[in-house]
């Protein structure tokens, strides 16, 4: 999800604005009124009821009591405005025809556009491990190997669309295109919905991509590669996606007959939305009423449901929010949800991935889930396009829910090109309905399961994870289109090996790449199907000496010990079950060793290690188990998940655990000095101090007490470091 991938979740004035509404698109938009000079404002909402207020009535009493009006939606009775904070949401609560007020946002700050990016238009060169158009896993895995979509519009609420990548330069529709990030107010200029610089930026064009690439022989496809797209721009400057940008989203799509909308985020500034809070209650109904209102007029809005790897119906500390002033942890409960993924009536979607040993597909860790959170599940790794970066790139692998979500948007195209008269609840009947189980996974996980795109008469195909295939690893394959049950032979030259489909013809597996294989160019053939890939040769693996097997460590450090190729990186992983506690990039020494020092707390292990040579990797060691025994009794874990916010790209959660002692007091350093930025987090228990190298944690747990605390931080790489932590 763009933020925080959802990631992260996937972030003035006209009086003809405010009086028409969305009736007529507006083609200027000036700078925000101001309220007095020095004085901080925050934007707001006024909810009424649906058409009994006229808009002139609304518009006066925001001026009395000292505000300036935005825009307004009299149909269903919801009006953004802006004031300063002091008694203007108390002034509009003694009108009896005032349903609700509340402010949108924490920070003060204006919305203004974000400085422009530069277009993907013009020559470039293709990634070497990018699946060429047609094979990539997330599209053949799903069955959408035919072009589809023709006549249908899909809305990409996001960062902004390049309508210049060669992906997407004939699929954008301008006049369906509109601006929503500066104060929730519609702005049709082409620079107020093309995306901002930096990878930042690239976000929607990333999703837009995903849903309608061309079919044109190069780069990437889309699920629905004839479908149009209408960017709609709903991030300000800073990255925030504020509720009004969500509501103009939703709201524009409504008016402008666009039947689907993607949304790959999760609303700021809050993570969970409570109807209880003053804060929130307002602005969550007002979310409420133009989705309830944008479905009512045929549009199937599709939502990410966010990147943290946690239980949604589960939680009940938010730590997170509010993302645009300083976070602070509160209790949540039922009432509180994620927007828009958990409004009624919205496609949530969860992201699955393909396992690098067995090759099954399955819920992607970083995937958020829960029993009645989910809807469907769909690939959330992705090959797509981007705008042109400082590399000059134009294309990028990007992992989240927000890849996920795009995939049922384009779904949804393909069932709405073969049948437009389908109503939103007869689109996601049928994505439900047709969706295939994923074993292993319920529905707490993955909803109805991974979503079925084979519409029409399917195509034999197979999918690729990456083209380039290394010696003596295995390598990810799937398939489509195949017959039912039947045997598919896979062939690489003179290699083969033998898969059989399922129900529906298709496969997930690994081709075993012996470590004899012939160097270059290759072919990877499926019955009738292939696809172009590279076989090189495999980085040498490194060795683990140290711990021993079945080993025991008597101390709160462990030291990890190897050898490998000197001068190349080795990454050391230390997992607990599916947690990783330590995972380090260390370079090997011109004597051919390497040593890691992991702070472990008592429990259960095991090591592996692989070495990093460029984009290549070698087979993973086999795993080392170990035991730890230490005098503390403090354990803890450690995830990272991707997030796409205003200044971080990470999410790092350290979750502690009280093992059984009467009192855990304890202090826990953690390393930061990997990342490039980070803030200061509040945390639920205890406090927390910078140190020079990152976050000193100090708290006391009582007998099986947990904690947590989540940092948002900029690791500026693809493949973050885990932070190393000291229990004391």
């Amino acid at each position: 999800m763009t933020r925080r991938t959802i990631v992260r979740s996937t972030c003035a004035v006209l009086a003809v604005g405010a009086v028409l509404g969305l009736s007529a698109p507006l083609t200027a938009l000036p700078a925000a009124a101001a309220p007095a000079e020095g004085e901080a404002a925050l934007n707001w909402v006024v909810n009424t009821a649906p058409g009994r207020t006229s808009t002139d009535t609304v518009a006066a009493a925001i001026a009395d009591a000292g505000g300036t009006m935005l825009i307004s939606y009299p149909e269903i009775g919801v009006t953004v405005a802006r004031a300063p904070e002091g008694g203007f949401g108390a002034e509009l609560r003694k009108l009896s025809w005032v349903q609700s007020v509340g402010p949108t946002r924490t920070a003060t700050t204006p919305d203004v556009l974000p400085e422009p990016g530069d277009s993907a238009a013009g020559a470039t060169t293709e990634p070497a491990s990018m699946p060429a158009e047609g094979t990539a896993w997330d599209t053949v895995a799903i069955g959408a190997t035919t072009a589809s979509g023709k006549g249908v519009v899909v809305g990409i609420a996001d960062s902004g669309v390049d309508a210049g990548h060669p992906d997407l330069a004939d699929r954008i529709d301008p006049s369906l295109s509109v601006g929503c990030g500066v104060n929730g107010v519609p702005d049709t200029r082409p620079e107020a919905w093309r995306p901002g610089a930096g990878l930042g930026g690239a976000h929607g064009t990333h999703v837009a991509g995903s849903v309608a690439g061309a079919a044109n022989g190069s780069g990437i496809r889309g699920v629905a590669p004839e479908a149009r797209v209408a960017a709609i721009k709903v991030d300000n400057q800073s990255g925030f996606i504020y509720p009004e940008a969500s509501i103009c989203a939703t709201m524009w799509a409504a008016q402008h007959r666009i039947p689907i909308v993607n949304h790959s985020y999760f609303v700021d500034p809050w993570y969970l939305w409570c109807a209880d809070a003053d804060t929130q209650a307002a602005a969550l109904e007002a979310l409420r009423r133009a989705y309830a209102y944008s479905r009512e007029q045929g549009v199937l809005n599709v939502a990410a449901v966010g990147n943290e790897g946690q239980d949604l119906a589960a939680v009940t500390t938010d730590v997170m929010s509010p993302d645009d002033g300083e976070a602070q942890p509160r209790p949540v409960t039922s009432s509180c949800l994620q927007a828009p993924a958990g409004l009624p009536d919205v496609i949530s979607v969860a992201a699955v991935d393909q396992d690098e040993t067995t090759g099954a597909l399955i819920r992607a860790g970083f995937s958020n889930f829960g029993v009645g959170k989910v809807t469907v599940a769909a690939p959330g790794i992705v090959w797509s396009a981007v705008p042109r970066q400082a590399d000059g790139s134009i294309y990028a692998s990007f992992p989240g829910t927000s890849m996920a979500s795009p995939h049922v948007a384009g779904l949804a195209a393909r069932i709405l090109s073969e049948d437009p008269a389908l109503t939103p609840e007869g689109v996601t009947r049928r994505i439900t309905e047709t969706a295939d189980p994923l074993s292993g996974a319920g529905s707490d996980l993955v909803g109805a399961g991974l979503l079925d795109a084979g519409t029409g008469t399917p195509a034999p195909a197979v999918g690729v994870y990456s083209r380039i295939a290394l010696t003596g690893q295995p390598f990810r394959v799937s398939g489509s289109g195949h017959p039912a049950n039947s045997t598919v032979e896979l062939r690489i030259g003179a290699l083969t090996q033998r898969v059989q489909t399922d129900d529906a013809g298709r496969f997930a597996t690994v081709f075993d790449v012996p470590d004899d294989a012939p160097i270059g160019a290759a072919t990877l053939v499926a019955g009738s199907a292939s696809a172009p890939i590279v076989i090189r040769a495999s980085p040498a693996a490194p060795t683990v000496l140290t711990p021993r097997p079945d080993s025991t460590t008597y101390a709160n450090s462990t030291r990890i010990t190897g050898t490998g190729v000197p001068g190349t990186l080795v990454r050391v992983r230390v997992a607990d079950g599916e947690l990783t506690p330590y995972l380090r990039f260390i370079r090997v020494g011109e004597d051919g060793r390497w040593t890691a020092t992991a702070p472990l707390p008592q429990g259960r292990y095991q090591v592996t290690a692989r070495t990093v040579a460029g984009e290549d990797a070698s087979a993973l060691t086999a795993p080392v188990p170990f035991a730890v025994h230490t005098a503390s009794a403090l354990s803890y874990s450690v995830q990272i998940s991707p997030q796409s916010g205003p200044q971080d790209d990470t999410l790092v959660r350290v979750d502690l655990t009280n093992a059984g002692a009467s009192a855990g007091a304890g202090t826990v350093d953690i390393d930061l000095s990997a990342y490039e930025h980070f803030p200061l987090p509040t945390p639920s228990v205890g406090e927390i101090e910078r140190t020079d190298r990152g976050l000193r944690w100090t708290l006391t747990l009582d007998s099986t007490q947990k904690a947590q605390l989540q940092i948002p931080v900029r690791a500026g790489t693809d493949d973050p470091p885990f932070p190393v932590i000291t229990v004391k």
